[in-house]
């Protein structure tokens, strides 16, 4: 009998973790293809639409992005925090619905911040329309990425799925048929909001989504003050990204907007090698750690970084040196990004050179040292922004590429020193030197005749 109760529960522990598997390679799968798709949708309306164009839909990318980043920032890790104070049935009646209706108050807050870029899109450019399909079409995506969350808690895998991937998709399958349809803006980001609000509706009406409430104010504002530094490292991220948009359309010509827009969402391939890869190691590293194996997991932890580094430079040096013949063998308008190999080039060593940050944010994560994270996060960033401005008022437009790289080295050489003090991390410099010089090399290969 005692052998059978074993064997039920040895039984039982496999399907666990076959289920844990199919669901996290799922996930994986799920992530990759929307992101996937996303750089497809760019790259395709890259094609169609002018440089001049392309530089006004960078702009409202960047503002749909900044809508999606602010409104859900720190809304998860604060609803983690508060699971040991609620049962399964006050989280589902109370807690989520706090935190969905807290959503509301954060985009709001989000929109006041983002209220003088509106005014620079709509008066320079006359877009007042589509930045308003932009901002809801951030907003419907971040609410999903946020009741997916909810979801997941509580191992209701579906149900996150189609939240954090049906609701983003739809969002892509409006941009195609936007794009398809219509080279105009308002029907692009119209139609992009209109297919992630179809797919918010559908779940919302199959009983996947949480409704908000506030009811209790003076929580509501102690609650901004928690998610105070949650933000600030949002608009840090979001500035480290599509929002330095609008740093560069206040110097440059709009064609410069364009490219950055381009190369910066073809690149961001590597974040998403990287993410998707360190999703299947963290969780090893992190069973190593808790055990007590130090010894044994910093060098595995150093292998594994050295084998993203290699993966990376590869697939770098291959992306730099086929740029003018994809971009050429498509034809349209993308014909004119062929001709940014080395700054398409900077941008991709940046993610390789951020290899340490990741590196060492995962020890960060696994001992609880959240806060102290943050605190890397918010003083690397901000000083590797002031270098990446100042990289362009000195160089000039090769400085809005070179700037990006820089920034990374320096989050990445903050998090090593800052690291060491507590652990022995040793990123591996010499491959990732080796790694950025690949990429570097592919600038050097022979052109489209």
């Amino acid at each position: 009998m005692k052998n059978r109760r074993l064997d039920l529960k040895a039984g039982a522990l496999t399907t666990e973790r076959r289920q844990i598997f199919f669901w996290t390679v799922l996930f994986t799968g799920a992530n990759i293809g929307v992101k996937g798709a996303l750089v497809l949708v760019v790259m395709l309306l890259a094609s169609v639409l002018s440089p001049a164009a392309y530089a006004d839909f960078g702009m409202l990318y960047a503002l749909q992005g900044a809508m999606a980043t602010f409104a859900v920032m720190g809304l998860t890790e604060v609803t983690a925090g508060r699971l040991k104070t609620h049962s399964s049935g006050r989280r589902r009646q109370f807690l989520f619905r706090q935190m969905s209706g807290l959503f509301w108050v954060m985009a709001s807050l989000s929109l006041i911040l983002v209220a003088p870029i509106i005014a620079m899109v709509v008066l320079k450019r006359d877009l007042l329309g589509p930045a308003i399909f932009a901002i809801l079409l951030g907003a419907s995506i971040s609410y999903g990425v946020l009741q997916a969350s909810f979801h997941r808690i509580e191992e209701r895998h579906a149900a996150s799925l189609l939240s954090s991937a049906g609701i983003p998709l739809g969002g892509v399958i409006g941009l195609v048929v936007g794009g398809w349809w219509s080279q105009d803006l308002g029907t692009i980001f119209g139609l992009g909001f209109l297919g992630a609000g179809l797919a918010l509706v559908a779940l919302f009406l199959a009983g996947k989504i949480y409704v908000g409430q506030v009811r209790n104010f003076l929580r509501v504002r102690r609650d901004i003050v928690v998610l105070a530094p949650f933000l600030a490292m949002g608009i840090f991220g979001w500035l480290s990204g599509y929002g330095m948009n609008f740093i560069i359309d206040l110097r440059f010509e709009p064609s410069y907007v364009a490219s950055f827009t381009f190369l910066f969402t073809v690149a961001s391939i590597g974040q998403m090698i990287a993410n998707s890869l360190n999703m299947v190691w963290a969780p090893r590293f992190y069973r190593m750690f808790n055990e007590g194996h130090l010894d044994q997991a910093e060098p595995q932890n150093r292998y594994f970084f050295s084998i993203l580094a290699v993966v990376l430079g590869v697939a770098g040096a291959l992306a730099v040196g086929l740029l003018p013949w994809v971009t050429g063998f498509i034809g349209g308008n993308l014909n004119y990004y062929g001709n940014y190999r080395l700054e398409f080039a900077l941008l991709i060593v940046g993610y390789i050179v951020c290899i340490p940050w990741w590196h060492g944010q995962n020890y960060y994560l696994v001992a609880g040292f959240g806060r102290e994270l943050m605190r890397l996060a918010l003083w690397s960033g901000g000083v590797g922004l002031v270098v990446w401005v100042i990289c362009m008022i000195a160089l000039g437009p090769i400085g809005i590429f070179l700037g990006f790289p820089l920034q990374m080295v320096i989050k990445s050489i903050t998090m090593w020193m800052a690291g060491s003090r507590h652990w022995t991390i040793r990123p591996p410099w010499t491959i990732l030197a080796l790694a950025s010089a690949m990429t570097f090399a592919a600038v050097f290969l022979p052109l489209p005749a």
